[in-house]
């Protein structure tokens, strides 16, 4: 009886040490979804900061342009209107 006893006590013992252990995993499961999340969080607030960045160097470029005529036309003797048809193939332009 005590054996029987002894046998049982450890088949309990066994079955909580895998509870535990399954507990450690969902525990692991739930960090690595977290982990997931905080990447896609983290990955958002680059996409937004990147178009942020896009933005900001759009706008003073457009202010940026009406300068660069002024410059160009003088260095060139060239009326700035010539210049606005004939544009540079790798100056980009942006509407205004």
């Amino acid at each position: 009886q005590q054996q029987q006893q002894q046998q049982q006590q450890q088949q309990q013992q066994q079955q909580q040490q895998q509870q535990q252990q399954q507990q450690q995993q969902q525990q692991q499961q739930q960090q690595q979804q977290q982990q997931q999340q905080q990447q896609q969080q983290q990955q958002q607030q680059q996409q937004q900061q990147q178009q942020q960045q896009q933005q900001q160097q759009h706008i003073p470029f457009c202010l940026f342009q009406s300068s660069y005529v002024a410059i160009f036309s003088s260095f060139t003797g060239l009326h700035p209107s010539l210049y606005m048809i004939t544009k540079l193939p790798n100056m980009p332009v942006y509407a205004s």
